[in-house]
């Protein structure tokens, strides 16, 4: 399954939207990222998963380290958009949900205009 993470800015906000598997193949892309991001001031990311087909346990520990990074500097916030049952179902028997906000539609996080950047990882 091929897979990419395509990565945007509207605002205040960090948009993160991953297609295909959301692995150890593409989690040190995301970390790299998400460390630059924060680094230039940007406080608020949101990770779409509408069409990622699946997780493992890396990628998810990237995202909590980015959600824990955002809570140690006393701002910011990561938001899951567009989870599924199953995504949820991982995060939540994980405690995650417990330090980033799971939502199953992108109705309560700010909307983004464009992706400017992608990068991915193919793998099959």
């Amino acid at each position: 399954m091929e897979s990419s993470i395509q990565v945007g800015v509207n605002g205040p906000t960090v948009w993160v939207k991953v297609e295909g598997k959301g692995s150890f193949l593409n989690s040190g892309n995301l970390k790299e990222f998400a460390r630059e991001m924060v680094d230039r001031g940007y406080r608020e990311f949101v990770i779409d998963l509408a069409d990622c087909a699946m997780m493992d346990s890396t990628f998810m520990g990237t995202m909590a380290g980015v959600a824990l990074r955002l809570k140690e500097l006393g701002r910011g916030h990561l938001h899951v958009v567009h989870c599924g049952t199953r995504s949820r179902e991982l995060l939540s028997g994980l405690g995650l949900d417990q330090i980033f906000s799971i939502h199953s539609n992108g109705a309560a996080a700010p909307k983004y205009v464009s992706l400017l950047q992608k990068t991915g990882c193919h793998s099959s």
